[in-house]
């Protein structure tokens, strides 16, 4: 698998952990090689802002477009990289993970 990094993010990964090189090899300067999922779960879980929220508030059932529509409507207001936050319309409850994890999984 390979994602492409920017200098930046490579620079943070390198002062945070400066054993992952050992695990990860470098296919050039932009791109880096991970060997399994995990890998690549655990980078793109140290990219999330867990302090902001990226608060959707949708319908269960709503159709794809709609739910597109209001990603794009927040992303102008917070970043994507922040801790996504879900609120279905008419049910009680407050998101400790569980909703958005279902909503991220659909």
């Amino acid at each position: 698998m390979t994602l492409q990094k920017t200098p930046k993010e490579e620079e943070h990964e390198e002062k945070d952990d400066p054993g992952v090189e050992a695990d990860v090899r470098k296919k050039n300067e932009s791109q880096i090689i991970y060997q399994d999922i995990a890998e690549v779960l655990k980078y793109l879980a140290s990219q999330v802002v867990l302090d902001e929220q990226f608060y959707l508030g949708l319908r269960r059932g709503a159709n794809l477009t709609r739910i597109i529509q209001l990603w794009q409507r927040e992303k102008i207001r917070k970043s994507a990289l922040n801790r996504v936050t879900l609120k279905y319309l008419g049910e009680d409850g407050i998101d400790s993970g569980a909703i958005a994890k279902e909503f991220l999984l659909m």
